[in-house]
């Protein structure tokens, strides 16, 4: 079922930064705007669980993930702004009337936010760490393991949602030691992206 999300049309927004990673945050200042930070934690539960009361505490109008990723067909320091969420673990079992993908693309288009960025990116959701491409729809972007619980509860609360991921590794070719030789590289990325991000509010 399709939901309406509601945002306001004003210079200040009240916007949620959500991480996994002490690591994965820098110094963030987005000028004009009110910001808060939640840390999550690694995995689906705790990221659903630390949201949810964030975003009852702090009733953002945006929530921003920001966060590292492992890719299959982009490059290594790339930052893609991810507005679609595949959940891989109940794609897998595909269950019926179970939610396994959630779209905030249209939502975020018609707000006019992030007019001079290119949106529509996919994340892929589970809770393994991939380190193989046969493990994997070769279709979407990235992979993390907190995003697609992050929109679920964004979607519950209809606030819109964006994920910005910096690509740390190639799928299959060692992803884990890449990703933790390469997290000193997301936190500078991410920093210097988010603090040059336009927002149209």
């Amino acid at each position: 079922m399709k939901k309406a999300y509601l945002w306001a049309k004003q210079t200040t927004m009240k916007i949620l930064l959500a991480h996994a990673l002490t690591e994965e945050c820098g110094n963030i200042v987005l000028q004009g705007h009110d910001c808060c930070f939640c840390q999550t934690g690694i995995g689906k539960v705790q990221a659903a669980l630390t949201v949810e009361a964030a975003l009852l505490d702090t009733k953002p109008e945006l929530v921003i993930n920001l966060g590292s990723a492992g890719a299959l067909h982009h490059q290594i320091g790339d930052i893609l702004l991810c507005t679609r969420f595949i959940d891989r673990d109940l794609k897998k079992v595909a269950i019926p009337g179970v939610c396994d993908e959630l779209d905030f693309t249209a939502a975020l288009t018609s707000a006019g936010w992030f007019v001079d960025y290119t949106l529509g990116h996919t994340v892929s959701t589970g809770d393994s760490f991939v380190t193989s491409e046969a493990d994997l729809d070769t279709s979407v972007d990235v992979v993390d393991m907190e995003a697609f619980a992050i929109a679920a509860a964004c979607h519950r609360h209809t606030i819109p949602f964006l994920s910005v991921k910096f690509v740390t590794d190639t799928v299959g070719k060692n992803s884990l030691e890449a990703w933790a030789e390469k997290l000193s590289h997301a936190n500078q990325g991410l920093e210097a992206f988010m603090n040059a991000l336009r927002i149209q509010a």
